[in-house]
């Protein structure tokens, strides 16, 4: 397994707007190549045996992010955006097959926060989440195929308080809640169809 990225932010602050504001903005790309055999034996000592499986597989990620906290008296408000690109690609080297799929998303994000006081503070956040899928399951069988296999998306929320009550105490109650548009499940790999069931 070959991983390796490199993931460059910056932070800057500033009143373009007329309000206290602080920027956050980076950009991320991410490389693995994946080389892997089975050699299968006839015994349970086995030291050599049938090369039953050779395969590389190839994962290219790119991604992007920009948001800016506007302060203003007691309230924080934090708009976001981000922007997930990533790419596969499959080879059977035994049957000299091979396949590629990619997939981009582009994901909002709020949060804000009020404190009335400076001991405790209301907090909201909300955002877009996703998970790509594994190449072995977007390009999943020995004839090259590509599954149509999305990736994992969701809206997830949250909401709660912060506070200090008493010097060396703090508390925090939070609500979270997140809502699965496409959710992935694994099925039987050895079915000899796509192994994999989607949905809410």
């Amino acid at each position: 397994y070959e991983t390796w990225g490199v993931a460059p932010t910056l932070h800057a602050k500033h009143d373009l707007f007329g309000i206290e504001s602080r920027l956050d903005a980076g950009f991320r790309a991410h490389f693995e190549n994946q080389h892997r055999e089975m050699i299968r034996g006839n015994s349970p000592n086995a030291r050599d045996g049938k090369l039953v499986v050779k395969i590389e597989r190839f994962a290219d990620g790119y991604s992007g992010f920009v948001q800016n906290k506007f302060i203003w008296n007691d309230w924080t408000l934090t708009p976001g955006v981000r922007v997930e690109s990533v790419s596969y690609e499959r080879k059977n080297l035994l049957n000299g097959t091979a396949g590629q799929s990619s997939l981009t998303e582009i994901l909002p994000s709020f949060a804000m926060t009020y404190s009335p006081i400076d001991e405790a503070t209301l907090f909201f956040g909300i955002h877009r989440g996703f998970a790509p899928p594994r190449v072995e399951d977007a390009v999943y069988n020995d004839t090259g195929g590509s599954a149509e296999i999305g990736p994992e998306i969701s809206w997830n929320t949250e909401f709660g308080i912060r506070a200090r009550p008493t010097a060396g105490v703090k508390t925090e109650l939070t609500y979270f809640h997140n809502d699965f548009d496409a959710l992935t499940v694994l099925g039987t790999v050895g079915g000899g169809t796509v192994p994999v069931a989607q949905g809410k």
